[in-house]
C-alpha cells in the first residue's frame, strides 16, 4: 500500500504540476523559496505599515487633544480680557461722564475753578489708555503661577 500511496501522491503532483504550468505560474514552482520570501517580505511590510499607522494615529489624536487645550485657553483668555475691557471702558465712560457735568455745571455757575478741574479732569483720563492698563493687568495675573483664576 505505500507503494500505491506514493503512485496516487506522484499521479497528483503530476497533475498539480501541470495544471500550474497550463496557467503560466510554473516560473513561482520553481522560484518557491523567493516566492516565499516575498510574501514574508510583503507580510513584514504590512506588519510595519500598521505599527506606523497606529503612532501616527496616536500622534494625531494628540495634536487634536492639544489644539482643543489651546482653543479653550485663547477663549478663556479673550473672554477675560472683553470683560476687562467692557469694565475699564464702561468706568471711563462713568469718568467721563461725570466730568463733563461738573464742567456743564462750571459754565452755568461761572465757577473757573470748577471748569478748570474738569478740563484738567478730560484730558488727563484721555491720555490714560484703558487697553494698556488691562493689557498690565491680564499680563501680571497670566505671568504668576499662583493665580488659579482671574476675577475683575
Amino acid at each position: 500500500m505505500p507503494q500505491a500511496k506514493k503512485s496516487n501522491k506522484n499521479a497528483l503532483t503530476k497533475k498539480v504540476e501541470d495544471k500550474i504550468a497550463e496557467s503560466g505560474l510554473g516560473v513561482l514552482t520553481k522560484s518557491a523559496p523567493s516566492f516565499l520570501s516575498a510574501i514574508s517580505e510583503i507580510n513584514s511590510a504590512w506588519k510595519e505599515y500598521k505599527q506606523v499607522q497606529a503612532i501616527e494615529e496616536t500622534k494625531r489624536t494628540q495634536i487634536l487633544a492639544n489644539r482643543d487645550i489651546n482653543v479653550t485657553s485663547i477663549k478663556e483668555q479673550a473672554q477675560l480680557i472683553r470683560f476687562a475691557l467692557e469694565k475699564q471702558f464702561g468706568e471711563r465712560a462713568n469718568n467721563f461722564s461725570e466730568l463733563f457735568k461738573q464742567l456743564d455745571k462750571g459754565f452755568e455757575n461761572g465757577d473757573d475753578k470748577r471748569i478748570d478741574v474738569a478740563l484738567n479732569g478730560i484730558v488727563e483720563l484721555s491720555k490714560i489708555s484703558p487697553l494698556a492698563d488691562a493689557v498690565k493687568l491680564v499680563q501680571q495675573q497670566l505671568n504668576d503661577p499662583n493665580v488659579q483664576s482671574i476675577e475683575i
